[in-house]
């Protein structure tokens, strides 16, 4: 099963090569996203298998409210906007 879902992904990837217009890069990314669509759950499960249940409880905090500025005055300084 891991194998053929390894093979479907590198199958879509190497047909990127033949894109030729709009609609066909359009089609390849929706099968790109199916075939990677199992990838994430099959992660989480193969972490549940190393690491205890107790250590998933740990959040991480959310660092945007502290890095959001950073681009907005970035985007600002650029477009010589105010902020």
């Amino acid at each position: 099963m891991d194998r053929a879902r390894h093979a479907d992904l590198g199958a879509v990837s190497a047909a990127f090569v033949l894109i030729g217009g709009p609609i066909s890069f359009l089609v390849l990314r929706f099968l790109l996203g199916a075939a990677e669509a199992g990838f994430f759950p099959g992660v989480i499960l193969y972490l549940t298998y190393w690491y205890p249940a107790a250590l998933f409880t740990v959040r991480v905090p959310n660092p945007a409210p502290i890095l959001l500025p950073i681009p907005v005055k970035l985007t600002c300084c650029l477009t010589q906007a105010q902020p």
